[in-house]
């Protein structure tokens, strides 16, 4: 770089070089070009890596070398995230009252990939197939400073003002309060119906029933559900039941689309 080369220039596998210093470890040449000038291009880049899920067909997502920091020199991608927090005044009259300024382009890019270079199979130019949505959300980069347990990473200011600034949007957290009024009723109809009916193994079923209304329990269960045929199964009963069954079907199609 020294003399000349530029830090944005590409292998035959669409690498640059803070790419390649970060596949091979090489924290030296990675810092080397984060404090070049053309920091910010080298950051633009976008590879394929190839996920080890034993299946048949190749499957791949798009790897940039903000993931490849995080995964592989957490120190370096530290570099990278001070970079891209900034204090700066208002006014040049205005010095003292600086405001801390985030760039999270980096950190956050499922809108600037598309942008930054075309993914595509050089051999064929067919288009390589990418993981749905879904799953493409587990190659962010918070997933992957989550994944690394790096504690350093998760503090930094920059990664507090990003899930600061996610909580803040409107609709996830719309999103957010409806799944969990979901298993909220799921789970005090639940309790509700498990704690007004006696449990299969305390009913005394060769007792008589009247038209299914009374149910008699066994003589050890009595001090509990009472002596005499005196608990019947309400109308409001079976509606908590009906509505436990619902909502435990919704937040299990819930965990399921998940998956």
């Amino acid at each position: 770089m020294r003399k000349g080369a530029l830090a944005i220039d590409k292998d035959s596998k669409g690498r640059n070089a803070l790419d390649i210093a970060a596949d091979n470890r090489k924290g030296d040449c990675a810092l080397e070009i984060i404090k070049g000038r053309d920091w910010k291009k080298a950051l633009k880049n976008v590879t394929l890596r190839s996920c080890d899920d034993n299946s048949k067909k190749p499957r791949v997502v798009d790897d940039t070398p903000m993931r490849k920091l995080i995964r592989n020199l957490p120190e370096v991608a530290e570099e990278v995230f001070e970079k891209c927090s900034r204090f700066e005044s208002d006014s040049k009259e205005n010095q003292k009252e600086k405001q801390h300024l985030f760039n999270f382009e980096f950190v956050d890019d499922f809108y600037h990939r598309g942008k930054w270079n075309k993914l595509e199979d050089e051999d064929n130019g067919t288009n390589i197939p990418i993981l749905p949505l879904r799953e493409e959300k587990k190659n962010h980069c918070l997933e992957i400073i989550i994944d690394s347990k790096n504690t350093e990473l998760l503090r930094h200011p920059l990664i507090r003002r990003l899930v600061t600034y996610k909580w803040e949007d409107a609709n996830l957290r719309f999103l957010f309060w409806t799944i969990f009024l979901f298993y909220a009723v799921f789970m005090l109809t639940f309790n509700i119906y498990m704690a007004t009916t006696p449990p299969p193994f305390s009913i005394n079923t060769t007792s008589t029933s009247y038209n299914g209304s009374c149910v008699q329990v066994i003589e050890e269960a009595q001090e509990v559900w009472g002596a005499e045929c005196s608990l019947k199964h309400s109308e409001w009963q079976r509606y908590v039941g009906y509505v436990s069954i619902a909502f435990a079907t919704l937040n299990l199609l819930k965990e399921v689309r998940r998956e």
